[in-house]
């Protein structure tokens, strides 16, 4: 005969239940006092206890994310106000500028724009190959949601998080696995990074290497090379070998407040990379999926030389290159979106350098991020809507 549960006997949890020394069960804020009324039934559970708490603290985040989403816009704008103005007045007259560009060679310009369509081409190339097998998405597909990701993503304000959500979207829409998606995303930003890596050390080891950087300049070049070295060979050794990835997830989940458990991340970080270099291939088809990544930094190098050539500015392609690469990185900078302003004075400085005079500068850096940045933006917004409004007749995979 079945008994009647005794009211003084707390009842058992339902669902999974909290490890020992999981703090982040019931935490207050901004400390680690743990508060289980299941396992202390005197624990308090009224406005002033770990109830009380979860209000607050639900409130309180509230409030932050209602303040965020005015002053995060205001402060990216006020940034990108403030870095157009120095760009303004460190030419001093922009319109020399617009009028050195009237002047550009229209031949080297199309040189310019078919190396930089090239360098698109070859990423959404490297995309369709990193779904896997077998294939779900085509080629045309593919290379929309590539420029979406690279593209478009790239000047949205918290890049590259929007571009790769709205590929992500369309990728599942047409039928690909949510993993094999995501994956498929993620190692195409990845190995794009390690290819912009890649360009400012090998262009900054041959301008050294040339005596077009001696001195001190030569100096920063080389603890550059070594920092760019160090990176290369340290992502290789994560994405490579799975322990240390392993490592590196189990010991951010001890530092940090998560409710995972570190051995329960290390499997999860183990299957994920099993699954990762399942999907990128192994021998020549990894190569050759790097290699297509890595055609869009040297290419958006090659659009540089080519339209200094345009300008009649001439300098040499290892210049050129690093020019290229360090407006790259400096278009990294956070609360600017693509690094508008930032870049165009980093470029027109390292022009300078060379010995291309500021206006003529400026110029030549406006059209190459037209070239680089506007237009494959622009396009990603046409491949955007593209891939949006047309007719999906695959379904929805539910895993």
């Amino acid at each position: 005969m079945a008994r009647d549960p005794d009211p003084t006997v707390p009842a058992p949890r339902r669902g999974p239940q909290p490890r020992h020394g999981d703090w982040s069960e019931g935490r207050r804020a901004g400390d680690r006092t743990t508060i289980d009324p299941v396992a202390d039934p005197a624990a308090p559970a009224d406005a002033d206890g770990a109830d009380g708490d979860l209000v607050r603290v639900s409130a309180a985040s509230g409030r932050r994310f209602r303040s965020h989403r005015v002053l995060y816009p205001a402060a990216m704008l006020a940034a990108t106000g403030v870095a157009i103005w120095i760009t303004i007045h460190l030419v001093g007259d922009v319109s020399r500028s617009i009028t050195a560009m009237a002047g550009f060679h229209a031949g080297w310009l199309g040189v310019a724009g078919a190396v930089e369509v090239a360098g698109l081409a070859f990423a959404g190339e490297a995309l369709w190959r990193l779904q896997g097998r077998p294939t779900v998405i085509g080629r045309t597909a593919a290379q929309a949601a590539s420029l979406v990701n690279l593209s478009l993503g790239a000047i949205m304000p918290a890049a590259p998080v929007e571009g790769f959500t709205l590929s992500f979207f369309e990728l599942r829409r047409r039928g690909l696995p949510k993993r094999r998606a995501s994956i498929a995303l993620a190692w195409g930003q990845w190995l794009q990074a390690r290819g912009f890596v890649l360009l400012g050390a090998a262009s900054a080891i041959a301008a050294v290497a040339f005596g077009e950087l001696t001195g001190r300049l030569a100096t920063i070049a080389w603890i550059g090379v070594a920092g760019g070295g160090l990176f290369l060979v340290g992502t290789w050794l994560l994405t490579s070998h799975p322990r240390p990835l392993a490592a590196v997830g189990a010991f951010a989940v001890r530092v940090l407040p998560a409710r995972a458990h570190p051995e329960q991340v290390r499997e999860a970080v183990l299957r994920f990379h099993r699954e990762a270099h399942d999907l990128l291939g192994r021998g020549a088809r990894r190569h050759v999926s790097w290699l297509f990544l890595t055609v869009g930094p040297f290419a958006m190098g090659v659009s540089l030389w080519a339209i200094l050539e345009a300008a009649g500015r001439p300098i040499s392609i290892e210049e050129a290159l690093l020019a290229a690469a360090l407006t790259i990185v400096a278009s990294w900078v956070p609360l600017v979106p693509g690094g508008i302003g930032v870049a165009e004075s980093a470029l027109t400085l390292v022009l300078h350098h060379f010995g291309v005079p500021l206006a003529d500068g400026l110029a030549v850096a406006l059209v190459w991020r037209g070239i680089t940045l506007v237009g494959p933006a622009a396009t990603g917004v046409v491949a955007l809507a593209g891939l949006r409004f047309r007719r999906v007749h695959h379904p929805v995979p539910t895993t």
